[in-house]
């Protein structure tokens, strides 16, 4: 008896389920790509300065560039109230982790005769990483949802959630710091729903660890995440827990050393609670009015 001989499958390079995204994925880059609103030349002004510092002077300080025009002015750290002078030293204010991550980027910008002390070539570089982080946050978040719904559904609750939200104006405006935490979030909380809904059979304590250091080292206020997850995974697994909090604390161990060396400080400004004192009324006073 002759049987009829099947054909294998080809693999299938391309799935209909991620046209939907492409699309959308496009839509979010016109609309945070040409936005009339932008925030470049507020608190991340001197993000990528600091990249291309690495890169032409082999430090984060700026006073390589006291004596060069930034942005169409002569530079005045003395006066900026976000330069830091420490020792004679100048630093920008704001966290250093989006300055190390950004350096690829900056590298790439460099290589086509972008300069960061520019206005416009900052302006432009920091739009494109505002529309590739809001791209990314709108992927991670359609795989966290498609881990309990369907298709239609989770990109539905994932358009809505970037859309509907000031999740895409905060990202769209400017390379804040809250960009790059957004994503690590994202992530370690893509790690935590595979796990506890049966998908995954750890939570992979050795990236998870690295995503909660990356967190808190682009934006310190992602230390109220990392908190309750330790605390859920002390409820789950504590073994998975305990690995978590090494891998997160041995970075952050090796983070304050660095600190201490450049600062004289275990921690920078921005990362410490001192920063909190500084021109605020006591936090009572918020509570009660």
């Amino acid at each position: 008896m002759n049987k009829a001989k099947q054909k294998a499958a080809p693999p299938q390079l391309f799935y209909p389920d991620y046209v939907a995204l492409l699309i959308l994925s496009v839509l979010i880059f016109c609309l945070t790509r040409y936005a009339i609103t932008y925030g470049a030349g507020s608190d991340p002004r001197y993000t990528l300065i600091v990249s291309q510092s690495i890169l032409d002077n082999g430090t984060i300080q700026l006073n390589g560039y006291q004596d060069k025009e930034i942005w169409g002015s002569p530079a005045d750290f003395a006066a900026n109230i976000n330069i830091l002078k420490v020792n004679g030293r100048y630093y920008n204010y704001f966290p250093v982790g989006p300055s190390l991550l950004s350096l690829p980027f900056v590298i790439l910008t460099k290589a086509v005769g972008w300069d960061m002390l520019r206005a416009q070539d900052n302006i432009n570089a920091q739009r494109l990483l505002s529309s590739f982080s809001a791209i990314a946050v709108f992927w991670i978040l359609y795989h966290i949802t498609r881990v309990y719904l369907s298709h239609r559904t989770g990109l539905l609750l994932t358009a809505v959630s970037l859309f509907g939200t000031t999740l895409i104006s905060t990202l769209a405006v400017a390379w804040w710091s809250i960009n790059l935490s957004v994503i690590f979030i994202s992530l370690a909380l893509l790690l935590l729903v595979r796990y506890d809904s049966g998908q995954a059979h750890s939570v992979q304590p050795l990236l998870l660890g690295g995503l909660l250091f990356l967190a808190y080292l682009t934006r310190a206020a992602a230390a109220a995440f990392i908190a309750p997850v330790l605390l859920y995974l002390a409820w789950k697994d504590w073994r998975q827990m305990a690995k978590t909090a090494v891998i997160a604390a041995t970075l952050l161990a090796l983070f304050l050393l660095w600190s201490h060396r450049e600062f004289g400080t275990w921690l920078p400004i921005y990362y410490s609670t001192v920063r909190l004192q500084i021109a605020r009324p006591p936090i009572w006073l918020a509570l009660v009015g």
